[in-house]
């Protein structure tokens, strides 16, 4: 559904003196109202056509570049039916993805864009037991059940209502796709070695030009690519998320959770920073 965005938005713009791009853009310059309201009508309109096909309204606000309250409000009455109208053709050229091979049609695709985003086969995504290959799958899962249910989308993907549920929370999908093995009653779970992280660490920040001390205490970009790269490379390697962010820097197990959710985006935006330190923390374990 979200491929569909940049035909929604000429859909919508052609009811309008603007373009699609002029619409699409977060804030236009120049100082004319009337521009900027037009352009937020067909943005409301995109949003809501959205949600009225299932995308979630917080997905449907952040892909239409909308912000809640005008979402919520909608535009000025004076411009009332330059939005109907907008909204009309937006829904006009939504694709239809109701029936069974259209949503296969979809998983494929979804299947592949995740598969391009991380450097593995589509046949990898699906069916290596790797954590790599687990959460590409709960990546696919969560973009499917973005504008489907849980139900549709285990039918698309060939799975089970369980399994899509376990994939999406980030569980395991069988008995033997664990992410780590389960300790022996009154055993401890063993330890990943301390230096680990540090090592992964020190790799990732080397890639970006700095040093380790500023790639835990900074907050600019350079150390954040640094940190993020570390974490990918640790969760490949089975640490848990608790042991990821106490390696680097004593992290909270939800801040690795806000990167990990958020480095596919960074990477399909052509981050060469993140992607570069990746590699590195990658290469302490290849």
């Amino acid at each position: 559904m979200l491929a569909a965005l940049p035909g929604l938005y000429a859909a919508a713009a052609s009811t309008t003196p603007l373009t699609a791009a002029e619409c699409e853009a977060a804030r236009l310059h120049g100082g004319r109202a009337a521009r900027r309201a037009v352009a937020s009508a067909v943005r409301v309109a995109v949003a809501r056509a959205l949600a009225s096909r299932g995308v979630l309204v917080k997905d449907a606000i952040r892909h239409a570049r909308v912000g809640v309250s005008t979402y919520a409000r909608g535009v000025p009455p004076e411009y009332g039916a330059a939005l109907r109208e907008a909204m009309r053709a937006a829904l006009a050229a939504m694709p239809d993805e109701t029936t069974p091979a259209a949503r296969r049609d979809l998983a494929r695709r979804v299947v592949g864009e995740v598969a391009a985003e991380r450097r593995v086969t589509a046949t990898e995504v699906m069916t290596r037991n790797t954590v790599a290959a687990r959460e590409a799958r709960g990546e696919v899962v969560r973009r499917l059940r973005a504008t489907m249910s849980n139900a549709e989308a285990a039918a698309a993907l060939g799975f089970t209502r369980l399994t899509c549920y376990r994939l999406a929370k980030g569980g395991h999908h069988t008995a033997d796709d664990r992410r780590r093995p389960r300790p022996h009653h009154g055993a401890s779970r063993p330890e990943a070695p301390a230096t680990l992280g540090r090592r992964m660490l020190e790799r990732s920040a080397a890639a970006v030009g700095i040093d380790v001390d500023a790639a835990l205490s900074s907050a600019g970009d350079l150390a954040v690519a640094a940190r993020w790269g570390a974490w990918v490379a640790m969760r490949e390697a089975g640490l848990s998320l608790k042991e990821s962010g106490r390696q680097i820097g004593g992290r909270d197990h939800t801040t690795v959770i806000y990167a990990v959710a958020n480095i596919p985006r960074r990477l399909a935006a052509g981050d060469a920073m993140l992607l570069a330190s990746i590699e590195a923390a990658r290469s302490v374990v290849a």
